[in-house]
């Protein structure tokens, strides 16, 4: 008797763990959705609202960043198909090291294209700054920069011998 209620007893403990974790994995956002990639404009969002843009800034903000996305998805969709011809080779055995260079060519060159592409959108959104606006955008993109490139020696990375503004 006493081996059945300790048996049911851990059955209705494991239970109840169960969905306190599933509770917890499932509420873990609060409410809230995560943020939109596909199709929304959080970045835009958050941009406009770092550099205090007015209406008009934040139109040409939103259609910078259509012809933005327009031309990462083109990149983007070149990528997958230039890493899915390479892992052919691999998966084929094939190693003609002619052709695995002009793909590996190609990738490098579609990577160059992606930085272009972001370089230059950064560019034109500085356009829209007013000079109120310019030290805002700078700080923006230390903040990007520094969220996108972490310092490899662990240090705080707020190192600015490389500034462009310094040379």
């Amino acid at each position: 008797m006493n081996k059945t209620k300790f048996l049911i007893a851990a059955v209705i403990l494991l239970a109840i763990l169960n969905a306190a974790t599933l509770f917890f994995l499932f509420a873990k956002h609060g409410g809230r959705k995560p943020p939109v990639r596909n199709g929304g404009r959080p970045f835009s969002e958050f941009i406009s609202k770092q550099l205090n843009f007015d209406s008009a800034q934040v139109t040409q903000l939103q259609l910078l960043r259509d012809k933005h996305k327009t031309e990462l998805d083109t990149l983007r969709n070149e990528d997958k198909m230039l890493h899915d011809s390479l892992s052919a080779f691999v998966k084929r055995g094939d190693v003609d090291s002619a052709k695995i260079d002009s793909f590996v060519a190609r990738i490098a060159y579609n990577k160059k294209q992606f930085e272009l592409a972001f370089f230059y959108h950064f560019s034109q959104i500085r356009s829209l700054c007013k000079p109120e606006q310019l030290e805002l955008f700078n700080k923006m993109v230390d903040q990007m920069m520094k969220k996108r490139m972490p310092n490899p020696n662990g240090a705080g990375g707020d190192d600015k011998r490389d500034s462009p503004e310094k040379k």
